[in-house]
């Protein structure tokens, strides 16, 4: 378009980009409109871009159209900027919202719309499950990439990365950044072709593999049993219960034996005319006395296995330690395992240890067909996977990720009345023997039910070569393909045949050999890094309900992937402010700067930081909350001495010779639930001083009261009624010497009969890990300053998602946010009234946290007369715990048989207790609304001692 105007001309060049989709009926075109203009005296271009892309899909969708202008000011004519969303159709009789953004299936708010919850006292299933309605369409894919192959009705986007020719296999940035984009979605599955191109054949073998780990007897080995059903007709296989032992050597010599029987049997059939694969007759032209194999465990009687009617399946063979060249040289050719492995670029572990972290593999598995892995969710739920087939054939069934209610209605369509079985896809082990009544594999006709659901079942045959990506929370299934012939109705029944031919199997086994790991992918887009870190939260929390412990620690990575982005957030930001780097290099402190080339970072490496932090604030800010309000709750009963509680006064990660490394992957897992203990957990002071034992339980746990239980402690003495050598929380007399019972004598430390009303295992330290809870409010802050006022379209709403069945008080935890920093509490949409402003909680004696501190506040004990304490005191006390907590040294007063607690010592060096003034008179309460000086003691690093303050602090009632 040339348009003129009366004295200025305006040019407009313009281009045109269609995105043309087809379907059955209608073709809508997507415009995308970008005008640049240009500032001139006369004249303005806008140089608009049209393209066409054509781009087939099953279902009929109209995506938005969005159109952009970017205009400059010219002197003589002002542009204004301009931005629109419109939705376009060809067809004069549809509205132009009819296909918006609304329609389109959102995880954000899906546990608020399609999570309903299942009646337990309902008793027909069938009647509930019919309420159920189909879930929205998934919005359109973007297929607009050089890279993929084709979207089948399978749900299977087939991303081809081999090499035409003989060359090497390069994934270019773009393809990189493609194939991370499409394993964000979930309602298909990610394929890739050509990322392990080859491997070193002479380390892949039977013979190295029995020459390094041939005499160690592994105990995972699944038996599957064969029979025919009752026609005949179809060859089943039933998982049987237990585990099976056998050296490796063994197991190979198994395998080569299977082979060669089946094998032999082939051939007599078609020696006699019959069809090798069918089950007619089959029994006539087997040779029993050829199909045993005998094998013996370590110097055990000898065992015996059928080697057609059993098979033996080898699962989870930790290639890390019993293959370490293997796994060497599998990680040298995967060309993306930086990105796709454990700890890699894209993983939530990457800014954890490594000893720090759950072992997630990568594992080998072995087996002849025939066996098969039924539905589950890796790690419960918490965890992604990747998959590589080395050899042999793989028969997959993934659905895409439900919420908790729809994974339920999903596996009844599937499994149909044979799903009150009692197999518990959800919680309960693929192998385990608690699922040993497992259903048969899915029909055709189940999967079309899903199908009409939006449930968007992928069904496909994994080849070799080929990786699979499985996204977390997502229910699958494998099954190892075989030559026998399947049900016609059997979802696989047509891909197996046809992959049979394609690639000319004939009639023999092909074992199948993979390798697979588990991981947490953290998405690239702020949106998808939110609903991958928001699902894994919401399955742990699941995961607690049903008892169950889930693989991830997904707040421990969330803690130190926020601080990792963060300091190099601020690291990049000084290297641009510098604009130099030898600048930059005089600030390190590496002694040998000058022959060190400091990498150019570029500019959008801060963006994609940027990004990453808005994807985890709302995640961040519910584990913050948690752990803040954990606090506020220790810190108002620990004023009232019943409750026996009390707050560690620095974090695990200061204490000198701490028992527990707060930095590895020891036992930071609640004993009562098995929930992960991230940065905040609650520890028993009766098993540290009377067992000389860690009993530690999450901050839900001991809300509830669940500590008030019997837990057995000793490894062979399970008696209840002795505190001495069990955890007895349930203890509730109060008997002290000449106890009735005679089941213990007075316990030393609380002076309490230890048979029967022991308080010892009723006290509870609240203990961090890495930080205090000022420190977590802090990291709050700085990440919120970093994403600015752009918070994401579902920030509040995935808050509102993990909040779902939390028990706690929100508004304790937001008077602390906005005490601590009031600007980024309003940019975190917290918002208190008037009224209630101010409000600092504290405990009966006036102590309280100091704000703005960064490291862990020290507060005296005001009961007496306050005196500034020098350095020397206060390292004496901190000397005092480093050898309670590491070598359990008594003092003075511990060798006449009274412990004493870190939590009975305040600063000012006073020993309280507990056992001798428990009959003392009470102190008098301090009258309400008055101000208390409140001695506060700061660590200063840079002397190496502490100072002292005054901090004038109001004293308050409680909160109801």
């Amino acid at each position: 378009e040339n348009t003129n105007n009366s004295e200025n001309q305006t040019t407009l060049n313009v281009k045109l980009e269609e995105n043309i989709n087809n379907f059955e009926n209608q073709t809508t075109p997507n415009v995308k409109l970008e005008e640049n203009t240009n500032n001139s005296e006369n004249q303005t271009t806008l140089n608009v871009k049209l393209e066409e892309n054509i781009n087939n899909f099953e279902n009929q969708t109209t995506p938005n159209v969005k159109l952009e202008e970017n205009t400059n000011n010219s002197e003589n004519q002002p542009t204004p900027n301009v931005k629109l969303e419109e939705n376009t159709n060809n067809s004069e009789d549809q509205p132009i919202n009819s296909t918006s953004e609304n329609n389109y299936y959102v995880e954000e708010r899906a546990w608020r719309e399609f999570n309903p919850e299942v009646p337990n006292d309902i008793e027909d299933f069938n009647s509930f499950w019919q309420t159920m309605t189909a879930l929205p369409p998934a919005p359109p894919l973007d297929l607009n990439f050089p890279i993929h192959n084709i979207v089948t009705e399978h749900r299977v986007l087939n991303a081809d990365f081999t090499p035409k020719s003989q060359q090497e296999v390069v994934v270019t940035p773009e393809d990189k950044a493609y194939l991370l984009k499409m394993m964000e979605r979930d309602d298909v599955t990610v394929i890739s072709d050509g990322l392990l191109p080859s491997l070193d054949p002479e380390l892949w073998c039977e013979k190295f593999i029995d020459g390094s780990i041939g005499d160690i007897v592994y105990h995972h080995f699944r038996l599957f049993v064969r029979y025919s059903n009752d026609d005949g007709s179809e060859v089943i296989y039933e998982e049987s219960p237990g585990w099976v032992s056998m050296h490796i050597t063994d197991y190979l010599a198994y395998l080569k034996k299977r082979n060669q029987v089946l094998k032999n049997i082939r051939n007599r059939r078609m020696d006699a005319g019959l069809d090798p694969f069918s089950t007619d007759d089959y029994d006539k032209h087997r040779r029993l006395d050829e199909e045993v194999f005998e094998f013996e465990v370590s110097g055990n009687a000898e065992e015996s296995l059928n080697v057609v009617n059993d098979v033996l399946y080898m699962i989870d063979l930790d290639i890390v330690k019993y293959l370490p060249h293997l796994m060497d040289d599998f990680c040298k050719n995967f060309k993306l395992k930086e990105e796709l492995m454990p700890g890699g670029k894209h993983c939530m572990m990457n800014s954890v240890n490594v000893n720090g972290r759950p072992f997630m593999g990568p594992n080998l598995y072995l087996t002849p067909p025939c066996t098969y892995t039924h539905f589950h969710q890796d790690g419960h739920g918490t965890v992604d996977s990747g998959h590589v087939c080395l050899s042999g054939y793989n028969e997959v069934v993934i659905l895409r990720r439900l919420t908790e209610t729809r994974k339920k209605h999903a596996l009844f369509l599937l499994y149909g009345d044979k799903n009150l079985l009692g197999y518990d896809a959800l919680y309960g082990r693929p192998h385990g023997d608690e699922n040993i009544k497992r259903p048969d594999w899915p029909t055709l006709k189940a999967i079309q039910k899903c199908q009409k659901m939006n449930y968007y079942p992928s069904y496909f045959i994994l080849k070799p070569g080929q990786h699979v990506h499985l996204n977390k929370g997502r229910l699958h299934a494998f099954r190892k393909l075989s030559p026998d012939k399947l049900n016609t109705m059997d979802c696989h029944y047509e891909l197996r045949q046809k992959t049979m031919k394609e690639e000319n199997l004939g009639t023999d086994e092909h074992i199948c050999m993979s390798v697979a790991w588990d991981w947490l992918y953290t998405g690239v887009s702020a949106s998808g890094i939110s609903k991958e870190i928001a699902s894994t939260l919401e399955c742990a929390r699941l995961n607690r309900i049903n008892t169950r412990q889930s693989l991830a620690i997904p707040e421990t990575c969330l803690i130190q992937h926020a601080k990792h982005l963060v300091s190099e957030f601020h690291t990049l930001s000084n290297q641009e402010d510098n604009n130099s780097n030898s600048s930059n290099a005089s600030a390190s402190i590496i002694g040998f700067t000058n022959n060190c080339k400091i990498p150019e970072k570029e500019t959008s490496e801060l963006s994609f930081i940027r990004s990453t932090l808005m994807g985890l604030l709302p995640s961040l800010k519910y584990v913050v909350a948690r752990h803040v309000d954990a606090y506020c709750t220790v810190d108002e009963s620990s004023s009232d001495k019943t409750n026996r509680v009390s707050i560690s006064q620095i974090p695990d990660s200061c204490v000198k010779l701490c028992p527990i490394d707060p930095f590895g992957a020891g036992d930071f897992f609640c004993k009562l639930c098995s929930v992960e203990l991230s940065n905040i957990y609650m520890h028993c002071d009766g098993c540290e001083r009377i067992l000389n034992k860690d009993f530690n339980i999450c901050i839900d746990c001991h809300r509830g009261g669940k500590h008030k239980v019997f837990v057995q402690m000793h490894p062979l003495n399970d008696r209840k009624a002795l505190s001495a050598i069990n955890h007895a929380g349930h203890f509730n007399r109060d008997r002290a010497r000449n106890c009735p019972c005679k089941m213990g004598p007075v316990c030393k430390a609380c002076g309490f009969c230890s048979g029967c009303s022991c308080k010892c295992h009723q006290a509870f330290t609240l203990h961090y890990r890495f930080m205090d809870s000022n420190s977590e409010l802090k990291l709050l802050a700085n990440v919120s300053r970093i994403v600015g006022e752009d918070l994401g379209d579902f920030f509040d709403e995935t808050f509102n998602r993990l909040m779902e069945g939390q028990d706690f008080d929100v508004k304790r935890w937001q008077i602390k946010m906005i005490e601590f920093d009031p600007q980024v509490a309003a940019q975190l949409c917290i918002f208190v009234p008037e009224s209630e402003l101010g409000k600092a909680r504290m405990n009966a004696e006036g102590t309280v946290d100091e704000n703005f501190q960064d490291t862990a506040c020290l507060p005296v004990s005001s009961k007496k007369k306050k005196k500034k304490r020098n350095s020397g005191d206060i390292s004496d006390i901190n000397n005092f715990l480093t050898r309670r907590r590491s070598g359990r040294t008594r003092t003075k007063r511990e060798s006449f048989g009274e412990f004493v607690d870190s939590s009975m010592i305040n600063l000012s060096g006073e020993v309280e207790q507990s056992g001798k003034k428990r009959n003392s008179k009470p102190s008098k309460k301090k009258k309400e609304n008055a101000s208390t000086p409140v001695e506060m003691m700061d660590i200063d690093n840079s002397n190496g001692g502490y100072t002292s303050t005054k901090v004038k602090v109001p004293s308050l009632p409680p909160f109801e």
